[in-house]
Formats: structure tokens, sequence, C-alpha cells
């Protein structure tokens, strides 16, 4: 449905689907619909209102960002304000990584007749970090490598060095989830001296950001982007000589084989967003992409780039690791391919920062920028940085080896 894209343009009162929401809420473990205000509150999705007593003494309290009487219209699939819709999406969605499930309920997959197979838009949330347990639970949600780091607000050189602090303890000590069993950690405080060091370098940065600066980290994982990759296999199809240490006059050789195909596939991004604190608790992030996953699917089957070499590899090479695939290599030599003689520019090999737009989760007012038109300036820079002065430069070079006949 091709104007999914734009349902949510200029409305501001929609029709929702309320047997989707009602099944969420089920999945959830949430039996009763009365139960979704104290929900809303737990996790933080509420607001101050004042109350006046019986004597006149005026209290605040906590109020669901969602009234009792307006979600039971949202599941009878009544007409509500967009605004009411937007905030259950963020309420399932929080309750889902609660549960360390990392899925991302779209208000596009609570409207009625919004969903869309293949979509050019891909939406996250990215929430405000306070401690770095809170970092860890979303990382954990995703052993994905892949990052981008946004910087929407003013940065004085104090900041930075906060700033710096925390992205190298990320970068150094956060180890991201992998399936090993370590039991080192039963005998001595070892572990726990590295746990609280890097506890304490993040938590202290945090404090200091927010309060003297007004800056705070906004964290989550943009899933399923469709990027253009290659890899590389592999293969021993002949082996020649002998390994003797005395004689080494005829060597072992082996002649392996280096397959390089290109290939399309969906990566999943950890977003780093340093902003002002007063955005709320959650930020909405909307990635535009040009090419959807079946588009570029169906790119790569009608031009698909295939590249076999040869090469014989003495037995110490094979040692040190000259005999195994090389990504790097792989994915360089398909750059070539296609910027040179496909002459196609615009193939996504990893994410765009001008492809992202951000925007407060709580309200409708618009994020706030201390300094969007300088932060936009500088990402365009980056990535005309990154593409044309470093990958096109070392595309050229890889051509001009290729043409000539040598194969790195």
């Amino acid at each position: 449905m091709d104007n999914n894209e734009h349902i949510l343009d200029g409305q501001k009162f929609i029709i929702p689907n309320g047997a989707k929401v009602k099944e969420l809420r089920i999945e959830l473990e949430i039996p009763k619909k009365s139960e979704i205000e104290a929900e809303f509150i737990n996790q933080k999705l509420f607001f101050k209102k004042e109350k006046k007593l019986k004597n006149g003494k005026k209290i605040n309290i906590d109020t669901s960002n969602v009234s009792l009487r307006t979600y039971h219209s949202i599941e009878k699939g009544e007409k509500v304000n967009v605004r009411y819709l937007k905030n259950v999406a963020l309420l399932f969605t929080k309750l889902f990584k609660a549960k360390n499930i990392n899925r991302y309920i779209d208000i596009k997959d609570l409207i009625a007749g919004a969903q869309e197979l293949d979509p050019k838009t891909i939406n996250t949330y990215i929430d405000k970090i306070r401690s770095v347990d809170e970092l860890m639970d979303i990382i954990k949600l995703s052993s994905t490598a892949y990052k981008k780091t946004f910087f929407n607000c003013k940065i004085n050189k104090l900041a930075a060095t906060q700033i710096n602090k925390i992205l190298k303890i990320i970068g150094d000590k956060i180890k991201y989830p992998t399936n090993e069993k370590n039991y080192n950690d039963e005998k001595d405080f070892t572990e726990d001296f590295k746990i609280l060091e890097t506890s304490s370098v993040i938590d202290d940065g945090l404090n200091q950001l927010q309060e003297e600066h007004n800056i705070c980290l906004y964290v989550g994982v943009l899933k399923d982007v469709p990027v253009i990759s290659a890899e590389e296999i592999t293969k021993v199809i002949e082996k020649k000589g002998f390994y003797d240490p005395y004689d080494n006059s005829d060597p072992l050789r082996h002649k392996i084989e280096f397959k390089i195909n290109s290939l399309a596939e969906k990566r999943d991004y950890l977003i780093f967003n340093f902003t002002n604190c007063n955005n709320g608790s959650s930020i909405d992030v909307k990635y535009n992409m040009i090419w959807n996953f079946k588009e570029l699917s169906n790119f790569i089957k009608k031009n698909p780039f295939s590249e076999t070499v040869t090469r014989e590899i003495l037995d110490n090479e094979v040692e040190t690791g000259v005999a195994l695939p090389n990504q790097d290599r792989a994915l360089n030599n398909a750059i070539v391919y296609y910027e040179f003689i496909k002459n196609q520019h615009n193939l996504p090999w990893g994410v765009n920062k001008n492809n992202f737009h951000f925007s407060s989760s709580i309200g409708d007012g618009k994020i706030i920028f201390e300094n969007e038109e300088e932060f936009l300036k500088e990402a365009r820079e980056a990535v005309e940085e990154e593409i044309f002065a470093e990958g096109e430069d070392r595309a050229a070079e890889l051509h001009g080896d290729m043409l000539r006949g040598k194969w790195i």
C-alpha cells in the first residue's frame, strides 16, 4: 500500500486496530485493561497532575499518559488522537524490552489498514540512559557490533571529556553478549573490580553531563537495516610438496580458491544519541531508506558480483591466517565493481546519517536540538568525507590494481 508511508502526515485523529492492540496486551501478559494505567506509570510514561483535596490542599499525582477510558476506546477501534496511540506503541515496546525481547512496536502496527510488507522506513525508540545497568540491558538485546553515534547538542570541552570517557568504556570494556560460559570469577573479585570501575565511570559521566550540561545519552537498537555486503569463501583444492623441518627444498604448499560474492543482508545498529535532556524518557528515530530489502535483493540477483582467485600458499602462511576469509578485501572488491563498473553510487553499504530523523516521543513537540543546523552540516560533511575522500580514493586504487592484474 503505497500511501502507508504518509498515513500519519497531517492527521490528528486516527482509527486504531483494536484487535491488534488487544492481541499485544494479552501477549504481554496484561490480562485486564484496567491494569494499563499502572503499566504506563511503571514505565515512567506519565505526567504530574494537580489534584485538590477536600481540605483545600493541592497535591501532584502521577497520571498515565493514556487514561483508562481512552485505552478502552482504542481497543474498541474508536477514533482517537494520534498521540494516545503513539504512547501505547511506546509502552508496548518498553514492556517487550523489559521481557528481554527486542521488538519494536510502530504506531503504524496499531492503525487499521496501515501494515506494510516491505517499508522504506525503519523506526525505533531510543531511551534515556540513567545508569550502566540500563545501558547494558539495551546492549544485551542485540549482539550487533555496528553502531552510529550522534551529537545533537552544544558540546564544550568539559562535556566532551565526559563523553569521551563514556564512549571509551563502551568501546573497550563493555563486551557484546556471547554464548561463552566463564566460571573464572568464582574464585576472586577480579571481575567485580572491573564491573565497579566500568559502572562508576559511566554513571559519574552520565550524572555530570546531565547536571552540569543538560546533556543526556539516548540509546536503542535500529533493527533489520538492509545493506549490501560481500563475503569471501576459501577452499583448499590441492596440496603439493611435503613437510620436513630438516629439508625445505620442496615445502608443503596449499592451492586455495578464494571466492567472493555480493549479497544483501539485514543488519542491526546500536544508536547512541547525545542530546538535550528535555526530550523526555524516549526519542523516536526514523530511518529513511533509498532501497528496501526486497529491492536490494532483486538488484543483487540481476547484478551479482562474483570473483574467484586461486593462489598457492606455503604451509607457514596458513598458520599466519593468509588462507582465512578476508571480509575487508571482499567488501572493497565489491565496492570497486559496483562503483566503477556498474556506476552505482547510491547503494547502501551502511547507514547514512543524513537519512535519520529524530522527534520527541513524549507529547507533540519537536525534539530539542540546540544546534540542529550545525549537526546536519557536520553529518553531511562526515558522510561526504567517508564516501568520497576515503572510500573513492581506496576504490580507485583497488580498481587500478585489478586492471593491472594485481590481486590483494
